[in-house]
């Protein structure tokens, strides 16, 4: 292993696990190719390799002095991946559907005595009955943690969606033959001029045969 800000060569397992001077050449690098086969031979970095490699084993079958910690890192890892894929699938199904998110009221836990909490948190309600994650999710958020419930969260989850699908729709586009864009406005509720617009875009598919 060469050093770059100190110009010298260490042996890189001495480097890692033992606290003795592991430069093995700074000046008259002609012998270096002789001294690196001599250290590779040594006690000191045979030593130094099986150190590494027992640790290596270790830390590859939880089994170092931090195991217990680990074991806690991957377990609220697990956790909160499926309290966002839960939450996900509710908004992917509500936007799907078309059904409109938040209602007045977003606390959580009003859910059941309010009838404005929404269809986003009514689901969030139901489907914690079955999913125990998010059920312990939920909890903890009473207790003050951290929800991933907020409207801003909703927004933000279908703002990566939407980017995700008009990126597909686009990439089908630059691949197509053919294609049409075409563009129409309307007045909404409030008298504003909203615009929409359609593509059309013709695929070809090419049918191996055997």
């Amino acid at each position: 292993m060469y050093s770059l800000r100190l110009k010298e060569v260490h042996a890189f397992f001495m480097f890692l696990m033992s606290t003795s001077n592991s430069w093995l050449q700074q000046t008259n690098w002609k012998k270096v190719t002789k001294k690196i086969p001599l250290h590779e031979h040594s006690p000191i970095h045979k030593k130094n390799v099986c150190s590494w490699t027992s640790l290596e084993m270790a830390l590859n079958h939880c089994e170092g002095i931090d195991t217990e910690l680990q074991n806690s890192i991957r377990k609220e890892e697990g956790h909160w991946k499926s309290v966002l894929l839960a939450i996900i699938d509710i908004i992917m199904h509500l936007a799907m559907d078309g059904s409109a998110f938040r209602g007045s009221n977003e606390i959580i836990s009003s859910v059941g005595t309010s009838n404005r909490s929404g269809k986003f948190l009514n689901l969030v309600n139901l489907v914690s009955h079955y999913h125990e994650p998010l059920s312990k999710h939920i909890e903890r958020h009473k207790k003050g943690g951290l929800s991933y419930f907020s409207h801003g969260i909703q927004d933000e989850f279908l703002e990566i969606m939407a980017k995700r699908v008009k990126d597909e729709i686009l990439s089908k586009i630059i691949e197509a033959k053919y294609y049409s864009i075409l563009f129409d406005c309307t007045p909404d509720i409030a008298h504003q001029e909203q615009m929409a617009n359609a593509m059309l875009y013709k695929t070809t598919r090419m049918n191996a045969k055997s």
